[in-house]
């Protein structure tokens, strides 16, 4: 990453979607622990459901549970979706 910086191969390099798995990205890169973060989205499949598996990760996240790396699209779409409709439930009658 930093020679495609110098190079001005790139102006740029986004962390957001990598830390809503790996939270610790930045020390890692930063002390090259790590080369680079991982690249989630190819292994999202169907494609289509890469917002659902990131929510998931995060919310994992937030309730202090560890990140779902093998977590299959499919599952994500639904446990999202659910997710979402209680989350809807509890509002009705505010």
């Amino acid at each position: 990453m930093d020679e495609a910086l110098a190079d001005g191969q790139l102006d740029m390099i986004g962390l957001g979607r990598p830390m809503c798995v790996d939270t610790d990205l930045p020390n890692r890169l930063i002390s090259r622990e790590w080369a680079q973060g991982e690249s989630y989205e190819r292994r999202i499949d169907p494609p289509r459901a890469g917002l659902a598996w990131f929510c998931i990760q995060l919310m994992n996240i937030g309730d202090g549970l560890a990140p779902e790396r093998e977590l299959a699209g499919a599952q994500a779409i639904e446990r999202y979706a659910r997710s979402e409709a209680d989350a809807a439930r509890g509002l009705r009658g505010r």
